[in-house]
This record gives C-alpha cells, sequence and structure tokens, in this order.
C-alpha cells in the first residue's frame, strides 16, 4: 500500500492546485485502508515530508486538507491507545486478583496444614521443611 501511495504522489505532485488537491484528498482516502496505524502515521508523515519538498505552495494543502486528516488519524489512535490500555489494566487487575487469591488460599492451606502438624506433635523443623513457611510465618501466625 505505501509504495502504491508513494508513486501516486509522485504522479501527481506537479499537477495544477485544483487537480493537486483532489487527487491528494483520494490520497488521503485510499491512506484509511491502511490497518496498523502506526504503519498509516509513518507514510503520512513520508507523504508530507515529500510534499514540502516538491511544491512551493505546500502551506496550502497542510493547512487546511492534511491537518484535518492527521488530527483525525492522532485521535483515532490515542482512543484506541486509551481503550486498548482500559482493557490491558482490566486484564491485568483480574490476573493480579486471581493470582493474589490463589497465593493466598495457598498460604492458607499451607497454614492450616501447620496448625494440624503441630497438634500431632510435629517439630518446627519438620512443618517448616512439609509446608515450606519460614520460621517467622509460622511464628506470625500463632504456630511455634
Amino acid at each position: 500500500m505505501a509504495l502504491r501511495l508513494y508513486m501516486r504522489m509522485i504522479q501527481i505532485i506537479r499537477e495544477l492546485p485544483d487537480e493537486f488537491k483532489n487527487h491528494l484528498k483520494e490520497i488521503y482516502a485510499s491512506l484509511r485502508e491502511e490497518p496498523n496505524y502506526a504503519k498509516r502515521i509513518e507514510i503520512l508523515r513520508n507523504l508530507l515530508e515529500y510534499l514540502y519538498r516538491a511544491r512551493n505552495d505546500a502551506e496550502l494543502y497542510s493547512t487546511k486538507e492534511i491537518t484535518k486528516v492527521i488530527e483525525e488519524e492522532y485521535m483515532n489512535v490515542l482512543d484506541k491507545i486509551r481503550e486498548e490500555g482500559k482493557l490491558e489494566g482490566k486484564l491485568e487487575g483480574k490476573l493480579e486478583g486471581k493470582l493474589e487469591g490463589k497465593l493466598e488460599g495457598e498460604f492458607k492451606a499451607k497454614l492450616e496444614t501447620a496448625r494440624k502438624m503441630k497438634e500431632f506433635g510435629d517439630t518446627i523443623e519438620k512443618i517448616k521443611f512439609i509446608t515450606g513457611l519460614s520460621e517467622d510465618q509460622l511464628k506470625e501466625n500463632g504456630i511455634s
């Protein structure tokens, strides 16, 4: 797609202002077909750079036509990034919550095992070895 748009820009760059403006609109419409936003913006940046180098009247097209397209593109990209960030944050939060819950559940199960072992007269060393809990963890939870 990029090559096609670059070639089209080269073809129309020397046209009269009205014709050039119409063809430029077609290029921008075609640019929206690119699904990758980052690539779309890169192509647009390259087209603008060429436009400024090749035409003396580039300001006429940049202030009206191009600025509008760029603003829309950037806003769309920013909105999409924000939405993806929100979704990612929600998923991350859910995963963290599940992981914390799982770890907390495992910790509670280890503590319960340690309590039962203590009731049956097992030594702290054996309890630490079997449960994987530290001596401090056992003391903090009343198992010593």
